[in-house]
């Protein structure tokens, strides 16, 4: 369903063009704690790490997804569906009032490529109690466009740059990544 729901609140979208989670895999990134089996050069170890950052800034979090030759993959960690059952609860498929503007920007942004995954952040509750009036909005955000941007560039600048990063069997891997804010 395409039908969007107006909601005025701050969003964030991250997108990458890898190669997608399937269907068993995005409820597995979604849960906390959930048992995967790492690769030595992957990221993270425990499972919380995306969920509780997440949270700490934004009240919904939605992971969509899609594998090459698959559909959208959609699992959703909701603040509103905290409160309303007192338990966490990984929902796959969203009611009406929650396919917002950001739910159907991720999904015409998957639609335009063959494999990736979109991290959706809503509600930034943080964002609106910095911002303060509608008279700051423009100045803080073009503040913080500038700060992200910077903090990207030197947090994954071996990566962008381009990285040989060696396995402990010896052998190595090229790593270069492009990352691109506001497109």
């Amino acid at each position: 369903n395409d039908t969007c729901v107006p909601k005025e609140s701050f969003f964030l979208i991250a997108v990458d063009d890898g190669e997608g989670i399937d269907a068993e895999g995005i409820s597995k990134v979604m849960d906390f704690g959930a048992v995967r089996t790492y690769n030595e050069l992957d990221l993270g170890k425990f499972g919380v790490g995306m969920k509780s950052s997440s949270l700490s800034q934004a009240k919904e979090i939605t992971l969509l997804s899609k594998i090459s030759g698959g559909n959208v993959q959609l699992r959703r960690l909701s603040s509103e569906i905290v409160h309303e059952l007192d338990q966490w609860v990984l929902i796959s498929e969203l009611e009406q009032h929650m396919n917002t503007d950001a739910i159907q920007i991720a999904r015409d942004q998957l639609r335009q490529l063959d494999s990736g995954t979109c991290l959706v952040l809503e509600d930034m509750h943080k964002l609106d109690n910095r911002i303060g009036t509608d008279a700051n909005k423009a100045d803080y955000m073009n503040k913080e466009s500038v700060h992200i941007r910077d903090y990207l560039a030197l947090a994954f600048d071996r990566y962008i740059g381009g990285v040989t990063l060696t396995k402990n069997d010896g052998t190595s891997i090229e790593r270069k990544v492009n990352i691109f804010l506001n497109g």
